[in-house]
């Protein structure tokens, strides 16, 4: 068979040229229609080469969407921690917590001073009886400013009797946050930002979604007694004027698992509050089963 002529390679890769310079759009920048005739006349194995860098600069150059603030923000926030752990009550017994699955919110229900004593020294009851303190991790002030009251890796006193999802508990899987204040008075802006930076640092370390932070009032559950017959929620009414938009957080839960699965028998007013259609959440959050 005779060998193809000079001159039909030179046609043949001529119309190859044009099928090439056909597959630019002549309304392109002058720019984008070079980097386009350059892509085209590499080869297949440089092409993927190209590919795979520009993918891997995208994902390396776009923002985490799963942080609420940047490291600088963080780094910075960490800085101004006020280190109370000194103050913790040395009969406190300190023991290692295994796992974190969840960040609780409380409302201190008290003004910071009292706060600070009550969560590290602890707290004294009329009928004589004291408990040894370590009743949370962390307390944010109304100016915002933020105390480490124990060591996070540290079981905090913080949630008392408590379910979500069927696990009871909680101080033994979580991080206790107090917000100095009331349940029945706003949470200040600087607050908000305080403790939206401290969850968003926690979230990070431990690996945890939106779902994850809950209020005290929506884990705690109270036993049978003369107006209750079973096991209800509604002990706390704790940081039920938390709004989770305001701290930054996106998707949360829409029910209370523990309602839905009958361990529990629900409060009216926090379920209002929580799982309503009308219930707050972050701009752009979705709710979730």
């Amino acid at each position: 068979m005779a060998s193809p002529s000079p001159h039909w390679l030179g046609c043949h890769l001529k119309l190859q040229q044009q099928d090439k310079r056909s597959l630019v759009d002549s309304r392109w920048p002058p720019s984008y229609r070079w980097l386009a005739m350059v892509y085209l006349h590499v080869g297949s194995r440089t092409r993927f080469i190209w590919a795979a860098s520009i993918c891997l600069f995208l994902l390396l150059a776009a923002p985490s969407p799963s942080s609420a603030f940047s490291r600088s923000e963080r780094a910075g926030f960490q800085r101004t921690i006020v280190d109370y752990r000194t103050r913790l009550n040395p009969k406190y017994k300190k023991i290692k917590r295994k796992d974190t699955r969840y960040i609780i919110v409380h409302t201190a229900e008290l003004g910071l001073k009292h706060t600070l004593r009550v969560v590290s020294r602890g707290k004294h009851f009329r009928n004589g009886r004291r408990t040894n303190g370590g009743h949370t991790h962390y307390v944010i002030a109304r100016n915002g400013r933020t105390y480490r009251i124990m060591d996070k890796k540290w079981v905090a006193d913080h949630a008392g009797r408590s379910m979500w999802n069927g696990q009871t508990d909680l101080s033994r899987l979580s991080i206790g946050i107090e917000l100095v204040g009331y349940h029945y008075s706003p949470i200040t802006d600087k607050q908000y930002r305080s403790v939206g930076l401290l969850i968003d640092t926690l979230q990070s370390v431990y690996g945890l979604d939106d779902r994850a932070v809950l209020t005290h009032s929506q884990v705690a559950y109270g036993g049978p007694n003369r107006w209750h017959k079973k096991d209800h929620r509604g002990r706390k009414r704790c940081a039920k004027n938390f709004d989770r938009a305001k701290a930054g957080l996106g998707p949360t839960w829409n029910h209370d698992p523990d309602v839905r699965a009958r361990r529990l028998v629900a409060d009216a007013q926090l379920a209002k509050v929580f799982y309503s259609r009308r219930a707050r959440v972050a701009p752009g959050a979705l709710w979730r089963d």
